[in-house]
């Protein structure tokens, strides 16, 4: 399994771009990335609890963040994809890739920097293998990230007291998406990790239409047959 971060919340408004230099603090590469998030309470410390406690053999070629600013560098963004990509070569075969993400980044050529990052994973590691993105709660959720993420999960408080469950639960949920003989679903599940059950959530019978007003949605699970169940309030913004 493979987990990463690429995040920024991004301001277009803001003329100032966000450079690599802006990152300098929030880059953590190969074996730093346990060194620094094992046993925190952030994105990257539920991926590696989860992987670690059922013995995954975890790859994580780095964690970039940075605060909020101005558009991401072209420059600054090859960096990190030219890292996550050739960790994804390195790491093939895969069984799943988890993401932390923001969902709100734009570089200074993509719009959708998101859906361009899953683009790219997609197209390295092919349709079969399952990809978990989690998000913050006012992210921007387009087409291209829901044809190329199998599982969707955002932490929904805000300050943001539940990164750790959130990341848990995703992590949780994109073990159980890969299904002997089942393929790549072509629909994602959105899941709430409140509430839930990831053992029960996440099943092709449980995906739900890929668009963005769906794809945060809370799956039942006291239902027998777990249904969607709308959350009551969930902020969308339009990317044209």
């Amino acid at each position: 399994m493979l987990i990463a971060a690429i995040k920024h919340e991004t301001h277009v408004f803001k003329r100032v771009p966000t450079t690599l230099e802006d990152f300098r603090h929030g880059l953590h590469l190969a074996a730093r990335v346990p060194e620094i998030f094992r046993g925190t309470r952030l994105e990257l410390g539920g991926f590696l609890d989860v992987g670690e406690r059922l013995g995954w053999q975890l790859f994580h070629p780095l964690a970039a963040s940075a605060t909020p600013g101005g558009r991401v560098t072209d420059a600054a963004f090859a960096e990190f994809m030219t890292i996550l990509e050739a960790g994804l070569e390195r790491a093939r075969p895969l069984d799943g890739v988890l993401l932390a993400l923001h969902g709100s980044m734009a570089t200074e050529s993509f719009d959708d920097a998101e859906g361009e990052i899953l683009r790219r994973v997609r197209r390295v590691i092919g349709g079969a293998v399952p990809i978990g993105v989690s998000l913050d709660p006012h992210s921007n959720v387009t087409r291209a990230m829901a044809d190329n993420a199998n599982i969707i999960v955002a932490y929904r408080t805000n300050p943001h007291t539940d990164h750790f469950a959130a990341r848990i639960y995703c992590a949780a949920s994109t073990r159980h998406a890969r299904i002997p003989g089942a393929g790549r679903w072509s629909r994602p599940c959105g899941v709430s990790p409140i509430g839930s059950d990831p053992s029960r959530a996440c099943s092709p019978s449980a995906c739900i239409p890929a668009t963005p007003m769906r794809i945060f949605q809370r799956l039942d699970p006291a239902s027998p047959s777990p249904a969607p169940k709308p959350i009551r309030a969930i902020s969308v913004s339009p990317t044209t």
